[in-house]
């Protein structure tokens, strides 16, 4: 028997072609790339390691997933959905104050920026190792990566520059777009490192597997709080042309 005559999908037909992998083993997959692409990093990180890890064939994750790029894509497809999901409305008040001093855009656009947060929070495992990849993708960026990274990001990004740019010149709006975006990205990453952090201080050193509602609300709270404090001079340094 030759290496290629039993392959790991349980076929013993050389050649066969890979079987599609269950809606579980599928997440199985999804989750494992997420958690060891959030510790060890995207760049340094094989298939192989995420096959060997899911207990799947290297063979079923290339040919289904497409390589490493799509299942980066697949990966991070939750986090582009709860940025997506943050309604044009959340954004209006703040729109329809155009950039006046009350602090009405600070406390929108901090609690847009949290409810996405919240979200992967609450999804226990999955949604942490997403929240722990985009630390470690600040923290250690790649290329390929940050390229993905920022088009989840985009419609809140797209959303936010519409409402706090209202009413500007065009000229003053165009320059301050790119650093509005930046803001906000760096905002985030803010929220993401507190929530971590005060999920972390129940346990020893780890966010807990399947954090309590509670557990996820005083840790959104805490992040909230800091993201609103940290935005704030900020994003009136900005404003102001600073």
């Amino acid at each position: 028997m030759n290496e290629h005559t039993q392959l790991d999908w349980g076929s013993t037909r050389e050649h066969a072609r890979p079987a599609v992998p269950t809606p579980a083993r599928r997440q199985a997959i999804l989750d494992v790339a997420t958690r060891l692409w959030g510790t060890h990093g995207y760049g340094d990180l094989t298939l192989r390691r995420v096959a060997e890890q899911a207990g799947v064939a290297l063979a079923l994750i290339d040919h289904h997933f497409g390589g490493k790029a799509r299942l980066l894509a697949e990966v991070v497809a939750p986090l582009k959905l709860a940025f997506a999901q943050q309604a044009p409305e959340v954004f209006e008040p703040a729109g329809a104050r155009g950039l006046g001093h009350d602090g009405t855009w600070r406390l929108v656009v901090t609690s847009a920026l949290a409810a996405p947060i919240e979200t992967l929070a609450a999804r226990g495992r999955p949604g942490l190792g997403l929240l722990q990849f985009w630390q470690r993708q600040c923290n250690d960026p790649t290329p390929e990566v940050s390229a993905v990274l920022r088009q989840a990001f985009a419609p809140v990004e797209a959303r936010a520059a519409e409402a706090a740019l209202a009413g500007l010149p065009s000229e003053r709006a165009a320059a301050m777009r790119e650093a509005l975006g930046w803001l906000c990205r760096l905002t985030f990453g803010n929220g993401v490192a507190v929530v971590l952090r005060e999920l972390e201080s129940h346990t020893d050193g780890e966010a807990p597997a399947a954090p309590s509602a509670e557990q996820v609300a005083d840790a959104t709270g805490a992040a909230r709080e800091h993201m609103a404090s940290a935005f704030a001079p900020m994003f009136q340094r900005l404003r102001d042309g600073g």
